[in-house]
């Protein structure tokens, strides 16, 4: 899965899961938030880190502005379009040998030259 975060949606922002407050203590696991065959959105607490006497972050009276929340946006890898004239170009006729192409895997040409369906 390959993760990123455009620019239009930090425009259309939404709250998921439940509240927390500054000085609870918060997990530093992942929550996911939405998981399905298009996308998984998780949400990650993020706190500073002291160097000074304090053990956690819970001993610290922190502020509400001091906690973040981190959003991460993970889609499925998108296969690319066939392109039939490229794979002509490399040596392959029309057939069964393109549609393994489109399903991803790779086939041979009839010169023995093997095609890979990520070319």
């Amino acid at each position: 899965m390959k993760s990123f975060i455009p620019n239009r949606a930090m425009l259309h922002t939404h709250s998921f899961g439940v509240e927390h407050s500054a000085s609870s203590s918060q997990s530093t696991e992942a929550t996911v938030t939405i998981d399905d065959e298009v996308v998984r959105i998780s949400a990650m607490f993020v706190k500073p880190r002291y160097n000074n006497e304090a053990r956690n972050s819970t001993d610290i009276n922190s502020k509400p502005g001091d906690t973040a929340i981190v959003y991460s946006c993970e889609l499925a890898e998108i296969k690319g379009k066939f392109d039939p004239g490229k794979a002509q170009a490399l040596g392959l006729e029309r057939g069964p040998k393109y549609r393994e192409l489109q399903l991803g895997n790779s086939v041979k040409t009839v010169a023995g030259r093997m095609v890979r369906a990520d070319c």
